[in-house]
């Protein structure tokens, strides 16, 4: 049990259930964790199946505008209009940013895009997968160097090895395309 304090001052018990209410990623991570190694791969082979909120919504919207085209050429004209209502949506979506239908999917449980990737991109740093990429630390600032030598600094060789910045840029775009 977690101790809260309110506005009030009035000392709260916090559940560890509403506590991963709060922080679902967390909760998440710490399973994963508990389980062990082979459990990163496995959840990660999960999220590559999840389904995001965007990607229903858009086969919801491919599926109805097909099947009201279908029938409507098909049956009868009136049809039409099951192609309409999802474009009705689209419109909505494309001036206000917001999807109705994606909140309601996500009301009932279902996660963005990005949440689903941040749980992968923190499943592979746990795994390790970043360990070996260069940092800003790594890379070579070669205006900096000619700047400090310029104004008499040491032109001395760094102790770690330091990497072009097009280079590492190169490898962090391959480790995140993996």
């Amino acid at each position: 049990m977690v101790t809260t304090n309110t506005m009030l001052g009035v000392s709260a018990v916090a559940s560890p259930a509403t506590q991963c209410e709060k922080d679902a990623l967390a909760c998440r991570l710490k399973c994963v964790i508990d389980a062990g190694p082979e459990a990163i791969s496995k959840r990660l082979d999960q999220l590559d199946s999840e389904w995001s909120v965007g990607r229903v919504v858009k086969a919801g919207v491919g599926v109805s505008v097909l099947s009201g085209i279908a029938l409507g050429i098909l049956v009868h004209p009136s049809w039409f209009a099951l192609a309409a209502i999802p474009g009705l949506f689209l419109a909505q979506y494309m001036f206000t940013r917001r999807s109705i239908l994606g909140d309601m999917l996500h009301g009932m449980g279902m996660r963005s895009g990005a949440e689903i990737d941040a749980e992968r991109v923190a499943l592979r740093a746990l795994r390790g997968d970043f360990q070996g990429l260069p940092t800003i630390v790594h890379v070579e600032d070669r205006d900096a160097l000619s700047r400090m030598e310029d104004e008499g600094g040491p032109a001395v060789e760094p102790q770690s090895h330091k990497v072009d910045a097009h280079q590492a840029a190169r490898e962090l775009a391959q480790a995140v395309h993996q």
